[in-house]
Parts: C-alpha cells; structure tokens; sequence
C-alpha cells in the first residue's frame, strides 16, 4: 500500500470496526425499497429519484435502445422542464458497445455531430430509434397520456 502511495496502515486495520447501521427504507408506489444507509449516499440518492418519478411512467420498445429511450425522456422532462410532448417527440441518439456506432435521428444540432466525429465516433444517422409512451399524474389528479409520433400506436390513460 505504501508503494502505491496509500496512508493506511497495518494498525488501521487492526483498529478497524465493523459498524451495523439501519438500512434506509423508503417506498415507491406499493413497494418498500431497501438502501444503503449514510455515510453511503446510495439509499437517499434512490429513494429521491423513486419520488421524483412517482408522477409518471414512461414505457419504451426497441430492444438496446430502450434505456436510452427512458433516460432522455427522464432527462428532458425532470431536469430540462420540457413538456412530456416534446420530450418525446425530439431527435434521439444512442451509443452502445457493439456495434461502436453512435446511431442518430435527424434533427440532431449538426455542431454536436461534429464534436462527436472529432472525437472519433463514427456516425450513422437512422429513421428511428424505438417508440416511447408516457402517462403523467397532473397536480390536480387527472392523467396526461403522450404517445410517441415515431410509432402507430397511442398512449391512453383510460
């Protein structure tokens, strides 16, 4: 440890103790979720997230692009403020390990595919990527269903 520049030492750890400490328990819809207590963040980190989201869900098809589906439409809607019309309906891009192609949709700002060249991506643009549904809980109760215009279906909150 010491070669490594570590500052732990061999009575650290003899002096070390393991301290239990109550797991924190939050709940989301009908369910208790169980975390890790402070001094990790981990358990509080979930369970405001969990509440975050306890006004919407947001569904998504497509196999491998279905994660970066929910979280752009996450990411428009609870940190950009966007409408839940506009977070759908807006240009998507995906990257995954294999194959190493960053596929997106048009309308995606040219200067931010430039970047992403320089940075030696390589570029494919496609038609789609996935089809997104979303149903929102509006402050006065009602339901708001948005469907995603890449696709033929439409989202009910009936």
């Amino acid at each position: 440890m010491r070669r490594n520049g570590g500052v732990l030492s061999a009575q650290d750890f003899r002096a070390y103790e393991v301290r239990l400490r109550e797991q924190v328990r939050s709940r989301y819809r009908d369910y208790v979720i169980h975390g890790f207590p402070p001094p990790s963040s981990g358990g509080v980190h979930v369970a405001q997230i969990l509440n975050m989201l306890k006004g919407s869900d947001l569904g998504a098809a497509d196999g491998p692009t279905i994660i970066t589906q929910i979280v752009l439409g996450l990411v428009r809607r609870l940190d950009l403020g966007w409408s839940l019309k506009r977070s759908l309906r807006a240009p998507r891009r995906h990257h995954q390990w294999r194959p190493d192609v960053v596929r997106y949709e048009s309308g995606i700002d040219a200067a931010v595919l430039r970047a992403l060249q320089a940075r030696g991506h390589v570029l494919q643009e496609v038609s789609g990527l996935g089809v997104s549904q979303t149903i929102a809980v509006q402050p006065d109760g009602g339901l708001t269903a948005v469907s995603d215009p890449r696709g033929e279906g439409r989202a009910s909150a009936d």
